[in-house]
Parts: C-alpha cells; structure tokens; sequence
C-alpha cells in the first residue's frame, strides 16, 4: 500500500455533515503519513491502460458528477451575493435553525471574500423539519428574512439569525416577534412594513413552495450545497480547493500529448525556484510517457510559477492549483521500474491521485521512503539537493506558498 505524499486530502468518502442526520465536522488532515485513499468519486469511465497509454481526465468531472435534475434556475427570486458573471455559482438549500447550515453560512461568506470575481453564492430556503419535530420558528424566521429582503436586508438579517440561533429557536410567537423587530430596527428596517411582510401571503407561499421544492428535489438534509449545478458530497470544509481546481480548468490540453521524444537521446531539466536551481536527470528509457509528458508541459510553460507543498519528506509541484489534484486535462499510465527506489532521496516520480491517473503533478523525496514501490519514477535529483531542504515546509496545501517553482527548462544531447 502506498503511504506518504498525500497532500491535503480533497477526495475523501466521507458525505456532507448535515442537520438531518447530526453528523460531526470532518477536519482536514495535512500530508503527514497516512495511506492513500481508495477512489471514493468517479475519477474516469475508461482509465489509461497498455493499449490507450494516454487519455482526457478532468477530476472535476468526478466531483461534480452529481448533477441536480429539474433544478429550478437562478432567477431574480432569488437572493445571491458575488458577480452574477462568476464562473462558478455555489448553491445552498439551508435551514436558519440549522447548527452545520451557520457553519456553512460562514465558510461561504469567507470564500466570497477570498474569491469575490470567482464565485456567485445563491442562497435558498429549505426548511425540512415539521412543526411536530420542530418549532416553528425556523418557518416563520425564513419569512422574516424575505421580508427584510423587501427593504435590502435579505442576507444582513440572515447573518444575525444564524448567529443567535440559541437566542431565538426556541422563543414563543410574541417573543420571537419581538426579538425579530429589535434586530429589525438595528438594520435600519421600517418596522411597521417588516411586521407586515413577514406574513404576506406571498413571502408564506415563497417560504412553503421552497420546502416542497427541496423535497422534490430529493435532496438529504441541510445544508445541501450543490457547486454550478451538481451536489457538492464532499466535506465543506475542501470546497476552497475544489473551487481552486475549477478556476485552473481552463488552463486544460484538449489532448494528450504526442510521445515525440527521442530515447536515443539524454534529457535533463532545470528545476528554477525560489531558493536556487535543481538539476535532474530524466529516465526516457524507463518511463517514456512521464518524460514526454514532463517535457511537453515544461516547453509549453505549464511550470511557470506554480506552488510547492515542502513537508519534511518530500517537496510535490506541478498543479497550478495548488492543491496536488489538478490536471493539464488528461492523465497517463503508470510506469513502475524495478530498476529505481526512493532509498535514496532526489528521485522524481509522478504524483499519481489513483492507478494510471498521472498528470501534471511531481514530487522529489528528500529522506528514504517506504511502500511506494508502485510510483512512477522518472528522473534523478543531480544537482541541488540541498535546495531542497531549504524550502519552506508548507505541510498543509491551505498554507501560503512561500517558496515557487519559478520555471522549468529541457535541456537534449
């Protein structure tokens, strides 16, 4: 079993947390030792073998292959936040007394932030407990919300619900109106018109058609995220990183690159980075598919300027999305050799996100590694290693990168 050199772990199996079913947040492991998980997501219908070395791969397509049938489109019913020209639109169905639907709340308002051209946030009303399990408040809190939507306060009072949860939940009519205009009347609100839209029949029959639409729509518990359409089931707290992924999708290849090199000949690289040059050789004999690849990105640019994750056994590169996921858009076989072993440190091998999903991503060993019989090496570290103990350890991909691949060039003799 292979271990080590799994960064920040963004496919996981676990699903969503959800109020439905109480679930704990699941944190973030960094790259320290553990195993390699299994492919928990629909990675490629038909993986590179011997007879198709090479093929298309976007491991977008697996994380958002749980595209949403009958999805009621955004309209301007809808309440959002962000450019409505955003490539990504980030969608929650979320119930104002939900606990893990305020965490969410939160996480989304930070990624707004971090990404304010990136991504449009929509958010949408699902209130999916029933007055017998559950006060009605959470019912009558939704309304509330439009209410103050009417007057320009629509995510400013959802903000303050979420917050005060435990301050409101469980109040009874007349004090919970109360509460509701006090919060009004620190937003500015007129207090007179908020009293009377929360029960418009039109707001009631906005808030109840939403509950039958979720439901209608299947979906589990909330909140239920769904990312440009599909169902997001991986753990929220890597929704950062796969929107990263996204944004870098349309750096992409059409195409595998054509195996034009010559291994007759000797290719060597020149690792540029922050911290000096690294001089590699390249094993075209061993591993003719990693090396053409390798080279084809080089001389296309691919390197420039991309992050390094550092931990203390290993320096991994080659993702513009900084996350050790992402792809030039297709994906290689593996090329194990008896031949090479990582009981040395300066071996460079491919950083591989499952069998025969070889990409853009590379790692170097800096110590002795154990149980990685089945990576891909296709280089030697000849110059410059102590380079690589000069980076900046960055073990968790969340990090700032300090230190950069600043290019990389291909030298033939």
């Amino acid at each position: 079993m292979k271990k080590y050199l799994i960064p920040t772990l963004l496919i996981l199996t676990l699903g969503l947390a959800a109020c439905a079913t109480a679930t704990e947040e699941t944190p973030t492991p960094a790259p320290t030792e553990m195993s390699a998980p299994a492919e928990p997501v629909p990675l490629a219908d038909v993986k590179p073998n011997e007879e198709n070395p090479c093929t298309t791969f976007n491991i977008i397509d697996g994380i958002l292959a749980n595209e949403v049938q009958g999805l009621p489109p955004v309209t301007e019913d809808d309440w959002s936040k962000g450019s409505n020209d955003a490539p990504i639109t980030v969608m929650v169905y979320s119930d104002l007394l939900c606990g893990h639907c305020a965490t969410s709340e939160r996480m989304l308002n930070q990624l707004l932030n971090q990404y304010p051209n990136d991504i449009r946030i929509v958010f949408r009303h699902w209130v999916i407990f029933s007055d017998e399990t559950r006060t009605s408040n959470d019912l009558y809190a939704a309304q509330a919300t439009e209410a103050a939507g009417r007057q320009g306060k629509f995510f400013e009072l959802v903000d303050i619900l979420f917050e005060n949860q435990s301050d409101w939940g469980n109040l009874d009519q007349k004090s919970f109106d109360e509460w509701l205009g006090d919060k009004a009347e620190s937003l500015g609100l007129n207090l007179t018109q908020f009293k009377d839209d929360i029960v418009d029949p039109e707001i009631v029959r906005k808030i109840e058609d939403a509950k039958t639409s979720g439901r209608n729509l299947g979906f589990g518990g909330t909140p239920t995220i769904l990312l440009n359409g599909s169902v997001f089931k991986q753990p929220r707290d890597t929704l950062g990183l796969t929107i990263e992924l996204i944004k870098f999708t349309e750096s992409h290849f059409d195409n595998c690159p054509i195996l034009s090199i010559d291994v007759s000949k000797t290719y060597t690289a020149t690792l540029e980075t922050t911290k000096g040059n690294i001089q590699v050789e390249l094993f075209d004999n061993t591993a003719p598919y990693a090396v053409n690849s390798f080279v084809f990105l080089a001389n296309q640019g691919w390197y420039k300027n991309l992050p390094i994750i550092s931990t203390e056994q290993f320096i991994l590169s080659g993702d513009p999305s900084g996350t050790g996921y992402g792809g030039p858009g297709y994906a290689f076989i593996d090329e194990a050799s008896a031949q090479f072993n990582f009981s040395e440190p300066g071996m460079l091998a491919t950083f591989s996100i499952g069998t025969n999903l070889n990409g853009g991503s590379f790692f170097i060993n800096k110590t002795a590694l154990e149980g990685q019989e089945d990576r891909t090496i296709f280089g030697r570290v000849t110059d410059g290693l102590d380079i690589l103990n000069n980076l900046v350890l960055r073990e968790n991909i969340t990090a700032p990168s300090e230190d950069r691949i600043i290019n990389i060039t291909i030298t033939q003799s």
